[in-house]
């Protein structure tokens, strides 16, 4: 069996709609007429035994993503978003291998919710001497990014292939992430809403009224996870290039360089360099 018809069967154990198109003759782009073949002829019936299946499945989806999902529900019961293994973003992440959770966020982010935020103002603080990031202000774009952040964070071993002698690179369980203002504060209030057991009470719908209001501008935050739990510490506009540079393995004097064209001059890049590693942020190999 080829790798592409095992990720297929994957795709119909998720997706009836799927089955249903391949056993009525419809054309899978990423099958030969022979892999279509022998699909079909298996019992149709062998792909429903395990109704349940998706809904496992979405039970670990928000557990990565319980705010973003909530939102994207606008307070209804998570069911509504079995929807997304009927979803380009399901389907592809499949064929490539990629992982689910990503896909998920990929999905949420530009899903319909009634929490407009405003959209970035010119008088907003932004990272000095770059452009402003394209922010997500409509729906659970903001929750997303905040959760997509910590689940990245807390996979984060460095980058791939082995290190050399005085690199340094973002600590192990850290990910930064650049948000709307009030990001934090409106995702701490639904996670509280959420309570205990947040899979629970999203299977029966949460109340999102009473919730902050939007800011305007960013807010810069640090995700770091471990055993004691995940924080969330903000931190200034001006280290966030640096902290987004040693996502890749780099030296002292890079982060020091791109610390200065941020606006600190040799002596301030230092100190912040050092508190940096202080906080736990940075790490040398």
């Amino acid at each position: 069996m080829s790798v592409a018809l095992r990720r297929v069967v994957v795709r119909l154990l998720h997706d009836p709609s799927l089955v249903a198109r391949v056993f009525e003759g419809g054309a899978v782009p990423e099958l030969s007429e022979d892999e279509l073949r022998m699909l079909r002829a298996v019992d149709r019936r062998a792909f429903g035994t395990d109704p349940l299946r998706p809904a496992r499945v979405l039970q670990a989806l928000l557990e990565e993503l319980p705010v973003a999902s909530a939102v994207a529900a606008g307070g209804r019961p998570a069911a509504r978003l079995l929807s997304f293994f009927q979803s380009p973003e399901f389907h592809a992440a499949v064929m490539r291998g990629d992982p689910l959770w990503l896909a998920y966020a990929r999905w949420l982010a530009p899903r319909a919710a009634p929490w407009l935020a405003p959209p970035v103002t010119e008088g907003s603080t932004a990272p000095i001497g770059s452009e402003r990031p394209a922010l997500p202000t409509v729906g659970p774009g903001p929750f997303v990014l905040l959760e997509a952040a910590i689940a990245r964070a807390r996979r984060w071993r460095g980058p791939p292939g082995p290190g050399s002698l005085g690199a340094v690179r973002l600590a192990d369980g850290c990910w930064p992430v650049v948000l709307p203002d009030q990001t934090v504060n409106r995702w701490q209030f639904v996670r509280q809403r959420l309570g205990a057991d947040p899979v629970g009470t999203l299977a029966r719908g949460v109340d999102l009224s009473g919730a902050p209001r939007p800011g305007v501008g960013y807010e810069y935050v640090v995700v770091v996870t471990g055993a004691g739990g995940d924080r969330l510490e903000y931190s200034a506009a001006g280290l966030h290039p640096a902290l987004t540079l040693a996502q890749r393995r780099t030296d002292h004097a890079s982060l020091r360089a791109t610390l200065v064209a941020q606006g600190a001059d040799d002596e301030e890049a230092a100190v912040v360099l050092a508190q940096m590693f202080d906080d736990g942020w940075l790490v040398a190999e």
